[in-house]
């Protein structure tokens, strides 16, 4: 998987998408794509201006890894829930990772205060782990910082569109729930766990 480090570079010196615009000419569709890693190409005199310019070798422009992630969803009828699942392709290898979740509002649940340590402030928690407790965590640890972010972004947008259909489903008051999103991307013996939290609109 190979992605575009614009973003960081930018921020590193304090940049916006107009001022390198208006130092190399390269367009802003182009700049922004790039810093959005959503372009599917780019011309080898685009690299060359931006290298250039932030004085870095292509090697500091991109980031690379040798994973490719496809993530999906499905709806497991034995469970009667949606899982999430991660494949990840190398080379000719390939390695699939389900994801199940359980919604808690109780702190004192015994699944929620292992993994808070006694946290506290949140209406829901949202704890997602691999039901094979498979070692994916592993295989995270090792990516980029940038490739991080979108694994993770991966899964809190799973996180959320769980978390909105459940309070939709709950007879509450209109208002706000604070959710705090647990992640567990390891196994028993080596646990990795990541915490994100947002405020959600149940009205």
């Amino acid at each position: 998987m190979l992605k575009s480090n614009l973003a960081v570079l930018m921020a590193e010196r304090g940049l916006k998408i107009a001022d390198v615009y208006e130092q190399t000419g390269i367009s802003k569709t182009t700049l922004m794509a790039l810093a959005d890693n959503k372009s599917k190409g780019v011309q080898f005199e685009t690299i060359d201006k931006l290298c250039n310019f932030f004085d870095v070798t292509p090697d500091r422009f991109f980031v690379f890894s040798k994973y490719i992630f496809r993530y999906e969803t499905k709806f497991e009828s034995v469970i009667n829930s949606n899982v999430f699942y991660i494949k990840v392709f190398s080379g000719d290898n390939k390695s699939l990772y389900s994801y199940e979740y359980s919604i808690y509002s109780d702190i004192s649940d015994e699944d929620v205060s292992m993994i808070f340590s006694g946290s506290e402030g949140y209406d829901y928690y949202f704890v997602m782990q691999s039901r094979e407790f498979d070692s994916f965590g592993i295989l995270y640890k090792d990516l980029p910082p940038l490739l991080k972010k979108e694994v993770d972004m991966n899964f809190i947008n799973f996180a959320k569109t769980e978390v909105q259909k459940y309070l939709e489903g709950l007879e509450i008051d209109k208002g706000y729930a604070n959710v705090a999103i647990i992640i567990n991307y390891s196994d028993r013996n080596n646990r990795l766990v990541k915490g994100f939290r947002f405020k959600e609109n149940h009205a």
